[in-house]
């Protein structure tokens, strides 16, 4: 008979359609949790990146460091081989870092589950 085999009939139909809907909802679920998982690290490697070459000129003397300011009194961290690029910063900046170290993870605020 036609129709009868139950993957056949309207009722299967909506069912592989929900699978798929379910499919899509889930992926699309992955992929924007990866996306800011994604921005987050990136966001702790800058600031990491960033500490780690402003400790590096504070170990630097000020004559050093006042060879490589630009005309705005800043000082090109790239030029002292503390940063891989261009990165600029002020004297106040540089002897300012090494309060307290970068913490990795959550803060300790936020409770956990």
């Amino acid at each position: 008979m036609e129709g009868t085999e139950p993957s056949q009939g309207p009722a299967a139909h909506l069912a592989r359609a929900a699978v798929k809907r379910g499919d899509l909802v889930r992926f699309a679920g992955a992929w924007s949790f990866l996306r800011v998982n994604r921005q987050y690290e990136d966001a702790l490697n800058d600031a990491y990146r960033i500490d780690r070459a402003l400790e590096c000129a504070r170990r630097l003397a000020d004559e050093e460091l006042a060879k490589h300011k630009n005309p705005f009194g800043l000082i090109d961290l790239g030029k002292t081989f503390c940063a891989g690029r261009t990165s600029l910063a002020s004297m106040e900046e540089i002897r300012g870092t090494a309060v307290e170290p970068i913490q990795i993870g959550f803060p300790s605020s936020w409770s956990t589950p």
